[in-house]
């Protein structure tokens, strides 16, 4: 199954897709479930070719309904396409989305074995027979069938470039020039153990990004949890929390050495200031941290789930200054 959003509105589809357009964007799924997706980009004057093999997106798409029986609902609804009349049908679930099919029978249930289409519309596969679906209607969420007409269409993947190999190596290049910085550092004076402290701990991030980099190399994230888990870690903010606190000690440290040597009135009071507010700050960061322990701790099975409110969270500390 194939989802193309057409550029030129109203422009039929044609044998060929325009994979040479700069905003071609393609969408394949196989019948086990591999989704790849197919774009563009112009680099350097050229236009590029890539798929996306799941790996760069932590929410998959919905691209069929719920397997399970279906119960129809009393209603009809006329589709002006073909001039069907198609029969709501829906799971007993709680907040179940209602699919309207259009078949040889309407029974008062039938079983979803299996379906091609997109979001609830297209083929569906059941125990009763081949269903078409017209409509998904979820309320404030619905897909519709505006045209429905057979068409062959031809697509050569072989000049799109796998990008998650591609960003494999660009992080692998990465990798190696951060951690030989990381690695000649020398630290002396009043904070050098909290400052090789901080470098230690920057080190171990570095790991642990490129132990998550290789990870998604495994799957992809419509198929493995394995994969989800890994990308969930690249974006985790929990990891960077300990290297921020880190870092506001060594400030706190380093403004304490200055205040203990300084006999200028003025200096000592803006240094003071400064170090109120730095411990204001990991205050802060440990109340932040907390928090963020606790929505782990609610989403233990799906960590992936509590990412967007831990990044809010963090984002909040972000951009604060002490001077």
């Amino acid at each position: 199954m194939g989802i193309y959003i057409e550029r030129d509105e109203g422009r039929p589809c044609h044998d060929e897709f325009p994979v040479n357009d700069e905003k071609f964007q393609l969408m394949v799924v196989t019948q086990s479930g591999e989704i790849n997706n197919f774009y563009n980009r112009r680099k350097n004057r050229r236009i590029e070719h890539y798929v996306a093999s799941g790996g760069t997106e932590l929410v998959p798409v919905s691209f069929s309904p719920d397997y399970g029986v279906l119960e129809r609902r009393d209603e009809t609804r006329n589709f002006v396409l073909r001039s069907y009349a198609a029969h709501p049908y829906r799971a007993s679930n709680p907040g179940a989305p209602k699919f309207y099919l259009v078949g040889a029978r309407t029974p008062e249930r039938l079983t979803v074995q299996r379906s091609l289409g997109y979001s609830g519309i297209g083929y569906l596969k059941t125990d009763k027979g081949v269903y078409m679906s017209f409509m998904m209607d979820r309320g404030e969420t619905y897909f519709r069938v505006q045209n429905w007409e057979n068409v062959a269409v031809s697509f050569d993947k072989a000049p799109f470039r796998l990008v998650e190999a591609e960003l494999s190596t660009e992080f692998s290049q990465y990798y190696d020039r951060e951690m030989r910085k990381l690695e000649a550092k020398r630290f002396s004076g009043d904070c050098a153990d909290v400052e090789t402290r901080l470098n230690e701990m920057r080190k171990q991030e570095l790991r642990r990004q490129r132990e998550a980099v290789q990870r998604t190399q495994s799957g992809n994230v419509y198929q493995s949890r394995a994969v989800v888990g890994a990308y969930s870690d690249l974006v985790d903010p929990s990891f960077q929390l300990e290297s921020y606190d880190m870092d506001t000690q060594v400030k706190i440290c380093k403004a304490e050495a200055t205040l203990s040597r300084s006999n200028s009135e003025q200096t000592r009071d803006r240094l003071t200031a400064k170090i109120r507010c730095l411990n204001s700050l990991r205050l802060d960061i440990n109340r932040v941290k907390m928090e963020m322990d606790a929505i782990d701790g609610q989403n233990a099975d799906r960590a992936e789930r509590g990412l967007r409110e831990k990044q809010r969270l963090f984002g909040t500390l972000i951009g604060r200054t002490c001077n």
